[in-house]
């Protein structure tokens, strides 16, 4: 068992000594860590030395009964892994409960949530990767969540595969996300509204070329319904659309000339 006393709590606490910020490691501790790989980057702590230096976890080095080789809490006898697994097993087992719980929860600490979510950390669009601006939260809001994609290009074009050999030509960019059962791309551009939920090649028009027309569709010339790329879709009215359709010997019927 190896002695705290050598380096002491976060590798300054000996003979009264003012316990330092756990980012303020010890050479000698970072060596240890290096040395054994030990699985938590925290000193070896007694829980009386924890206690004393008013810290809320402790590292023992030691396995837990279940075999965790993790931090305890000051305040309870279970390692963290080991109360993890305990509010599981409990939600699992109470969920009316748990949701109950959250409610209650929610309704009484919504500025504070609210404040929480808007400080967060930098968070990259997913897609290229650009940071995104909180949006300003609503009086009536709900819930508070920061967005995943930085624009509508982005939210699209993530689910969309470049790569060749898509198509009957192999230069389609296809959707990759939930599709209708003609084949045709669907995506839900809020992320959460069902109303919200639009094929993807019309989107993919959208963004390229601005609205669409009232009384206009966005058709193929492709021929391949889950293709987003720009400049194999065209507009027409639903006449246009049964006409090439008709052309192209789809849908059951064989153009010829007489």
């Amino acid at each position: 068992m190896r002695d705290s006393s050598r380096f002491g709590i976060m590798g300054g606490l000996r003979g009264g000594e003012t316990p330092r910020s756990p980012d303020r490691l010890s050479p000698l501790w970072e060596a240890i860590v290096a040395e054994e790989k030990l699985p938590e980057d925290r000193p070896i702590v007694t829980l009386e030395e924890a206690k004393a230096a008013g810290l809320k976890r402790y590292f023992t080095g030691k396995s837990c009964p279940k075999g965790h080789v993790a931090e305890r809490r000051v305040n309870g006898k279970a390692c963290v892994e080991c109360a993890k697994a305990n509010v599981s097993a409990w939600t699992k087992a109470n969920p009316d409960k748990m949701r109950e719980s959250f409610a209650r929860y929610r309704s009484a600490n919504q500025d504070e949530i609210n404040d929480r979510n808007r400080n967060r950390k930098e968070f990259p669009c997913r897609h290229c990767g650009e940071h995104i601006d909180f949006p300003e939260i609503r009086p009536d809001a709900q819930r508070v969540s920061r967005p995943k994609y930085c624009s509508d290009h982005c939210r699209l074009y993530s689910k969309v595969s470049q790569a060749p050999g898509h198509g009957p030509d192999g230069d389609c960019w296809e959707f990759q996300g939930s599709k209708h059962r003609f084949g045709y791309g669907m995506i839900n551009m809020s992320g959460t509204k069902a109303s919200d939920i639009k094929t993807a090649h019309a989107v993919a028009w959208i963004i390229a070329y601005g609205s669409i027309p009232d009384g206009m569709f966005v058709c193929h010339k492709c021929d391949h319904p889950p293709c987003c790329r720009p400049d194999h879709l065209f507009l027409g009215t639903h006449q246009d659309n049964m006409d090439d359709m008709v052309k192209k010997g789809r849908g059951g019927f064989r153009f010829t000339q007489d």
